[in-house]
């Protein structure tokens, strides 16, 4: 992802402002107890300060421990 950089304490309150997102897929992984959702950014009215900067449809995985 680009200027993750501009988060240095990664604060996902602060770094989700403006962006929606999509779950793609989610698994349950028994064997290690968590699901694994593949998360999608469908939108993003971050200002990073340059506008040919956009995360959009950048992919990334939040896992969810029991």
């Amino acid at each position: 992802m680009k200027k993750l950089s501009l988060f240095q304490k990664f604060d996902f309150s602060a770094w989700q402002t403006g962006k929606s997102f999509m779950v793609q897929s989610a698994k349950f992984n028994a064997k290690k107890g968590c699901v694994t959702l593949d998360v999608v950014i469908v939108e993003d009215k971050t200002n990073y300060g340059d506008s040919t900067i956009s995360n959009i449809f950048e992919k990334f995985k939040k896992k969810q421990f029991w």
